[in-house]
Formats: structure tokens, sequence, C-alpha cells
């Protein structure tokens, strides 16, 4: 039985290769309200009993099937549970399955759509709760399908070598899940403003000639998807411009959340977050030939928990003017030109806050003479809790190089974690790192009596690299 239901909630712990999170993030993501409110339910592929046959030559009421499966059109007209029985290739028909009617599920039951002419799949504007589902392959058209209701649901299909998009939603509270598209132009595309809500979950999106996954509609959730050398972006999202101080103006939606995705080796950017709000977490980047990360939204962002490896640059912001900017608990090593770069123009203090992350670049920051608008340290000053390093407070960041000899690698460590001399982010900006993180020192209390030898002996100071343990052996005869 296919189904959905996702609650997630792990510590993502760094390793030495490109493939884990950064450590101490604790996500937990519930879809329930995304799903719920679509009224959408992912409909049982153990047996098609209770499915219609599309069978050429019928017309009825509920769907018309014109010409042949080697050459053929299919019209459903009426909400119910239909299947191919056959490959189907649509030419010289307008379109290959023509969706006009609510409540509508198709199932490809494997097999596969072809065809040259506009769309493979067509679901009117008003073809609301439409399921499409098990196609093994749809190609050849200028759109694999498109689907302009609300409340779609696109799962386990593979999309490829299609003109313009391979799935293309463009209806509120659409779900597309478990679909790998390939060689289209654009991989999975869910539209500006009409497409918000729209859950975009587990596919896979490679070589397509521009974005692998788009969505431009206010509170998508693009979450645990693997986009790879596409040509211009792997994941592009955003919600609509509204033109208001605060997206929620709108009345509805607010961020994008862009989540635990895999971005690589993509032409220009893994992930680029576009207006207006978005929050970027947990993802892993690496390979990406301008920029890992690209933030172009206006305000109030939240980039935090991501890996970022080898990419041109990890991180690139260029927005004048960007407000409410935060950047935490990031790894962002062996950029190539810069670990962050800024090339925005920024005059209000409290721009960007930046703290909590391990930069481990040549380069951590390249930017403009903005640097009274960023903030490097927690912005309350040292707090309790768990940073990036593992040390006991949140303070500033951790400044290392690829070859692990950087400023806060070569100073003594800290018990708190935490160094007070300030690292100046760019020599000669004027702007300061006045808590950076350091090496985690323990202090190690210890006594001994006439029966019992504990070393060290006193109060003693060791670098933190794991968890130490106090052998006591008894004394001789005791």
């Amino acid at each position: 039985m296919w189904g959905i239901g996702v609650g997630m909630m792990k510590d993502y712990v760094q390793t030495d290769d490109k493939t884990g999170y950064c450590g101490g993030f604790i996500f937990v993501l519930v879809l329930g309200s995304f799903l719920l409110s679509s009224g959408v339910a992912i409909v049982s592929a153990d047996g098609l009993s209770n499915h219609t046959a599309l069978v050429p030559g019928y017309n009825g009421t509920n769907y018309t099937f014109l010409g042949s499966y080697s050459s053929g059109e299919v019209i459903i007209n009426e909400s119910g549970s239909y299947y191919l029985t056959d490959d189907l290739n649509s030419s010289p028909y307008e379109y290959g399955i023509l969706i006009q009617g609510t409540g509508i599920t198709l199932d490809g039951n494997g097999k596969n759509l072809t065809g040259s002419s506009e769309i493979g799949i067509m679901g009117k504007e008003g073809s609301h709760h439409t399921t499409i589902i098990n196609f093994s392959k749809i190609s050849d058209f200028y759109y694999g399908m498109r689907l302009d209701g609300n409340n779609s649901l696109v799962n386990g299909n593979t999309v490829s070598d299609n003109g313009y998009t391979g799935i293309y939603v463009g209806g509120a509270y659409g779900t597309i899940v478990n679909n790998t598209a390939y060689l289209n132009s654009n991989g999975i595309y869910s539209t500006p403003h009409y497409g918000r809500n729209c859950v975009i979950m587990n596919n896979t999106a490679f070589l397509n000639k521009r974005m692998g996954i788009y969505t431009g509609g206010d509170s998508s959730l693009v979450y645990g998807n693997r986009a790879f050398r596409n040509n211009v972006y792997g994941i592009m999202a955003g919600g609509g411009d509204c033109g208001g101080i605060d997206p929620r103006d709108c009345g509805y939606g607010y961020y994008s959340n862009i989540s635990g995705n895999v971005a690589y080796e993509n032409g220009m950017y893994g992930i680029y977050s576009c207006e207006p709000s978005a929050r970027v977490i947990g993802n892993t980047i690496y390979d990406n030939y301008q920029a890992g990360i690209m933030i172009r939204s206006r305000l109030n962002n939240s980039v935090s928990d991501n890996l970022l490896t080898n990419n041109t640059i990890g991180i690139r912001t260029t927005y004048s003017n960007q407000y409410n900017v935060t950047m935490t608990g990031n790894i962002i090593r062996e950029s190539v030109k810069a670990g962050i770069l800024v090339d925005g123009t920024y005059t209000k203090p409290g721009n960007f806050t930046i703290y909590n992350n391990i930069l481990a670049n040549n380069q951590n920051i390249f930017m403009n003479d903005s640097t009274r608008c960023f903030t490097w340290n927690h912005p309350t000053g040292p707090v309790s809790g768990i940073n990036v390093i593992g040390g006991p407070y949140l303070a500033g960041n951790y400044w290392s190089n690829p070859e692990g000899s950087g400023w806060s690698d070569l100073q003594d460590p800290k018990e708190t974690g935490y160094s007070l001399v300030p690292y100046e982010v760019v020599d000669g900006s004027g702007s300061w790192d006045t808590a950076p993180l350091v090496r985690v020192a323990q202090i190690i209390n210890a006594s001994h009596d006439d029966w019992t030898i504990l070393h060290p002996n006193g109060n003693q100071s060791y670098p933190r690299y794991s968890n130490s343990n106090l052998h006591c052996p008894g004394k001789t005869g005791g």
C-alpha cells in the first residue's frame, strides 16, 4: 500500500565524507498539515480490482479512448481510478491523456507514455484532487505532465526528455513525491503564486538542462530530494513576491522550507533561495560550480545546519539591504574561492547574524565594506548550549582552513570553548568576531587517599578530543 507519513528526529553527526550533516542538529518535521490540507490519499498499488482499465475504442461518459495504444488519446471525465494496460503513444494527438474531472486517479501500471505533442498528461484547471502514479516513463512531450488543479498528487513516476518540464504542478496544495526526472529542460516545477503549500519530497532530478527542482509557491516544503548535474540550479525555491514588508501580509503562506536535500555538481547553484523568505536547513551540498547556496531573498532567512564542501563559493548572498538573515550551525569547508561571499550593499545594522559555524576555507569571508551590518556572534552574547564543535556555549564561529591550521585551531583550548581574544573576520575590515570558538578544554578534578592512586593529580586542563575515562586501581595489598 502506498502511503506518506513522515516524522523525523535525528541527530546528524559530521563525518569525513560528504554525505553527513553537521553535528548537533535536531530537526523534527511533520507533514500532516500539508497532507491533511491537501485531502489527497495515495491509492493502493497492490491490486487493480477497483480500477477501470482504459480500453481502446471505448466511448462512455466516464472516459473516451480515441485510436489505439500505438497511436491514441484518452479523455477522462468522471471521478474514479483508471489504469493503462499497455504502453501508450499519443502521436499525432494533442494530448496523451486529458483529465477534465475531479477526484481522478490515473495509474500508469508500470507502462510508458510517449509522444510528440504538447502535453503527455493534462489536468485542466478545475480538475482538483488528481492523482498520477506508477508511470515507468513519460517522455518526448513539451510537458511530460501538467496539472493545473488544486490538491494534485504525483507519486512514483519517471519523466525524461521533455522539452520544457517533466512534472508541472500549477495548483495549490500539490504533493510531488518519489519521482525521477532527468534530461528535461526543467525536471520538477511548481508554479509561483498558485503553487502555494506544495510538498516536493524524496524525488531525484538530474541532468536537466535548466533546473532540477523549482517551486515558487509560498509555504512550500522541499525535503529529502537529490538534485545533481543539472545545468543551472539543483533546487530553486521561494514564495510569491507580494510587495509587503512581511510576506504574511498576502494572507497565505510565508516561508519556503528547503530541508534535508542533497545537491551536487550543478552548473550554477546547488540550492537557490529566491523571493521573499526561506529556511534552508540540514542540506548536504557539494561540488557545485558557482555556489553551494545562493540567498537572494529579501528578509527573514535562516540558513542552518548545512554541510557545504568543495563548492566554488559556499554561501553567496546578493540582494541589497537583505534584512534579518541568520546563518548558524553550518559547516563550510574547502571552498575554492570563499566560504561566504557577500556582494550586496547593506546599510542597516542587523542585516546578518552569522555565528556558530565552522569555516574551513583558504578564504573564509569575502565581502564589501558593509561590515557594520554584520554580527559574528550569538546575538545575546555567549549562551549555554552545545555548539557546532561540541563545546558548551553558543558564541562566535570556528575559524579554520582546509589544513586544520587556522586561527581557531592554533589557539589554546578553553573550558568555555570560546576565546575572549577577538578575531578580525577580514583583515583590515574592522569587523570582529568577539567570541570566536576554539577547541574545548576539559577540567578533570582528581584527588587521592592512602589506598587509591589517581592520575592526573589535582586540577588539570587537557584538550577535549573525546570523552575522558579515569582509571582508579586499588593500592597493592589493600
